[in-house]
């Protein structure tokens, strides 16, 4: 686990950025490829290709911040300015006057209300990747139209690069040791070392003392799961059904379906905080579940259309 990839003189390179920028600059070049190869204006691509980086930044923050818990108990130092889950680290830096302000598994945004500055602090973690997705395609849906571009195709070429995306921000996510699974004494097991959020959740519930312990139990990999499964459904997207699609739109159709159905399932082996709701479903499962649905009102549209060989796309 290398939370921090390196650093350029005092500013730290944070592994999940790196890699979510290597992500969006390949997707990137991907929609160019394939703009160019349609003899379609290439600035177009890039310029929506910002707008959603942008929007799907702001969407994920906001996901994070309305719909998450507080993954550990949090101490804070007004005269350090500065709040954390481990009090004793406060007060050696100085904070003799730390409080436990709130508990694990409270919802977050009760801590973004009392610091509401710490919103802005993104480099610390705290971005839910469905909140970018759907503002992302909010946001892109409104640009394409005010630039009347092809909005199937283009958002066809969208869901190579978001498949690929994906994978790139789950082994950030890896590395950063967040989005983790339950423990396990299975051989896919992986152990967390100190330092990493797994270790600093799982302190914080009593499961690992960071006095005695230098790693995690053995944790289901549920980041290395997502990732090898996007980098595979990529592959599928792009280099089998791209060249067979059938109408535009039905790699987004398809994308949408599958990552949901995936990602639904996955969120059974996650064990951090990311918001339970009525103790049943996470908040991420009820977006998948939303997502199908529209999927398939938009493939029902596009058959609606005329569009008449589609009773075997999926």
């Amino acid at each position: 686990m290398k939370p921090v990839l390196f650093y350029i003189s005092d500013f730290s390179v944070h592994s999940y950025f790196f890699f979510l920028a290597i992500g969006f600059l390949i997707a990137s070049l991907i929609g160019i490829v394939e703009f160019r190869k349609k003899g379609l204006p290439i600035k177009n691509f890039i310029d929506l290709a910002i707008i959603i980086v942008i929007f799907g930044m702001i969407g994920a923050r906001l996901m994070h911040v309305v719909a998450e818990d507080i993954p550990h108990d949090v101490y804070c130092s007004k005269k350090l300015n500065r709040c954390g889950p481990d009090p004793n680290k406060l007060k050696k830096e100085g904070g003799d006057d730390v409080v436990k302000e709130f508990n694990r598994g409270e919802k977050i945004l009760k801590f973004y209300m009392a610091y509401p500055s710490r919103i802005f602090n993104i480099f610390k973690g705290g971005l839910a990747y469905y909140g970018g997705f759907i503002l992302g395609t909010i946001a892109a849906l409104i640009f394409m139209r005010m630039r009347k571009m092809d909005m199937l195709f283009t958002s066809d070429t969208i869901g190579y690069g978001t498949a690929l995306g994906l994978f790139f921000g789950r082994i950030g996510c890896f590395l950063n040791g967040c989005c983790f699974g339950y423990q396990t004494e299975s051989f896919i097991g992986v152990h967390f070392p100190k330092g990493s959020a797994a270790f600093a959740e799982l302190a914080n519930a009593g499961i690992v003392s960071r006095a005695r312990d230098l790693q995690t139990p053995p944790l289901i990999p549920t980041q290395l799961f997502e990732a090898f499964f996007a980098l595979g459904l990529f592959g599928y997207l792009y280099f089998f059904l791209r060249t067979r699609k059938k109408y535009d739109g039905q790699i987004i159709i398809q994308f949408v379906i599958i990552y949901a159905i995936v990602r639904f399932l996955l969120e059974f082996l996650r064990n951090d905080n990311r918001g339970i709701f009525l103790n049943l479903l996470s908040s991420s499962q009820i977006i998948s579940i939303f997502l199908i649905i529209c999927a398939l009102v938009l493939r029902a549209v596009i058959v609606r259309q005329g569009e008449t060989d589609v009773s075997k796309d999926i």
